[in-house]
């Protein structure tokens, strides 16, 4: 997604970042897109903390 900003946080080593990273970097796009379970407007926050069975990541849009 060109122009697309990802905004996390990660509890690890600066070296397991850097090879996560790499990782990732390398991965097919099609398999990390599906890790992405649900997407959701920025003012249904409430929704995105209740999980749901199927859940990987879910991610907060912010439009312009």
């Amino acid at each position: 997604m060109p122009g697309a900003l990802v905004v996390g946080a990660v509890n690890t080593d600066l070296d397991h970042y850097a090879q996560a990273a790499q990782a990732l970097a390398a991965a097919d796009l099609r398999w990390l897109q599906e890790l992405i379970s649900r997407r959701l407007p920025l003012d249904s926050f409430r929704e995105a903390f209740r999980p749901e069975d199927d859940d990987i990541e879910v991610v907060l849009e912010l439009t312009a």
